[in-house]
């Protein structure tokens, strides 16, 4: 039987089982497991189990589940892995792609498995009741993984099924800009080797705004809500990003003198609002456009050619893609606290800035919105937390993605808000400017 089931099999859970001698002996909690699928619902769009044993379990349970439905299996041990490729045929389940193993906490791994699971796990789950003698931990952290995960793309779901319509209204309004405004091409490796900063509007960016204003050697990409604030500190961004879907956006423009001093180019996102796009013609900012796949199916006989650019969920993400697109090494993070660093939503820049995001101040407050708690900064050897609320823990669900399969070196040096494990390096501002002599 494995030589039939090893036919199906990956070549890295080929590497994982090579030399391993299949378990034996009549497994724990084999009873237990039978007894769950005989009770498990046939409607549920994913169920996820603890243990592999050998495989008779999961046979049973992909064949009363419905023909979309997927089965997560934890287990964590080669052995059991092995005997039940050697004992039950599994062909058709390993084929079908509606089994995803789980045999490893390394994050990028999870992610690229879980990708088939992505829309499933966004529905009905069921998940199998916790076995006494699993390992627990083990256990609780990969479901804890999985629903992390599940959250950040089921963000990105709802929000575009929540802001369709004003997409698409956006996309309509901008059409003759996309025809006629150049696509990013004309940028593509434009700085290659360079360092590049991203700026960010978390709290922490107001230790870094003196640093920033310094002659420097590296380019610096903004996003839209920063760039007055940084230009009232006499900081010039080479890049500015924005993909803001409503017309309020335009008001991050509002008082932005015309830039004659220097040339900023800003990278837009074809569903950004037309508010956005006619404050940024009125200073003179030089637009150009990522791909969009709608537009150019609806002006396919025009045929116009486009640069694609991963966006992400959030302008920081989007940011921190143009780094990459640049050819920028290494990628070095500054304001993004993806938390409420010292209890504040934005810094003060920001408000002063834009006095009409006053309002938002609240939304810091925990006693007033749903809010939870993260490692903090710095926290690997103190027990230190940072409130956070839901949507900035699913970006950072999706910026950890991003980092660990980026190539490019990422340097945080936000010195605030949230603990971010996928990043190469977290140092101070000043010593990364040091470090790769970013000065003048």
């Amino acid at each position: 039987m494995w030589k039939k089931n090893k036919k199906c099999l990956s070549e890295k859970m080929l590497e994982t089982l090579k030399g391993v001698e299949p378990a034996e002996g009549r497994p724990r909690g084999k009873k237990y497991l039978l007894r769950w699928v005989e009770a498990q619902p046939t409607d549920k769009w994913l169920s996820i189990v603890p243990g592999i044993k050998y495989g008779r379990h999961l046979r049973m349970l992909f064949s009363r589940i419905h023909k979309q439905a997927l089965i997560i299996v934890v287990e964590r041990d080669p052995k059991w892995l092995k005997a039940a490729f050697s004992t039950t045929d599994m062909r058709d389940m390993i084929e079908s792609k509606r089994v995803c193993i789980l045999d490893s906490h390394d994050k990028k791994e999870i992610h690229e498995r879980l990708c088939s699971a992505a829309e499933s796990a966004n529905r009905e789950v069921h998940v199998c009741p916790q076995i006494a003698y699993y390992d627990v931990m083990w256990w609780q952290d990969t479901i804890e993984l999985i629903h992390e995960y599940a959250d950040s793309v089921g963000l990105g779901i709802i929000t575009q099924m929540a802001n369709s319509y004003q997409t698409c209204k956006n996309l309509i309004e901008n059409i003759e800009d996309y025809i006629f405004q150049p696509g990013i091409a004309i940028h593509k490796d434009a700085h290659q080797g360079r360092a590049a900063v991203l700026v960010s509007a978390g709290p922490s960016i107001e230790k870094q705004l003196e640093l920033l204003a310094k002659p420097r050697n590296y380019v610096l990409v903004s996003c839209l809500t920063m760039l007055k604030p940084l230009l009232q500190h006499n900081i010039w961004p080479d890049y500015v990003t924005a993909l803001d879907y409503h017309e309020i956006g335009g008001r991050f423009l509002e008082g932005v003198p015309e830039l004659t001093k220097s040339k900023v180019t800003f990278i837009y996102e074809p569903k950004t609002n037309n508010a956005v796009v006619e404050a940024t013609k009125k200073i003179g900012g030089d637009i150009c456009y990522l791909c969009n796949g709608w537009i150019n199916e609806l002006l396919r006989e025009v045929k116009i050619e486009r640069s694609y650019l991963q966006s992400g969920a959030t302008v920081a993400h989007l940011s921190f893609s143009l780094g990459e697109y640049l050819g920028c090494e290494p990628l070095i993070m500054v304001g993004q606290d993806l938390g409420f660093t010292d209890g504040k939503y934005y810094p003060e820049c920001v408000y002063t800035a834009h006095p009409w995001k006053e309002p938002c101040r609240a939304r810091s407050d925990p006693n007033k919105f749903g809010l939870r708690q993260l490692e903090a900064f710095g926290s690997r050897k103190k027990s230190k937390f940072v409130w956070t609320d839901h949507q900035m823990a699913c970006y950072l669900e999706t910026f950890e993605q991003i980092w660990a399969n980026s190539k490019k070196t990422v340097i945080d040096c936000t010195q605030g808000g949230v603990r971010k494990r996928s990043v190469g390096r977290c140092m101070p501002f000043a010593k990364a400017i040091s470090e790769y002599k970013l000065g003048k």
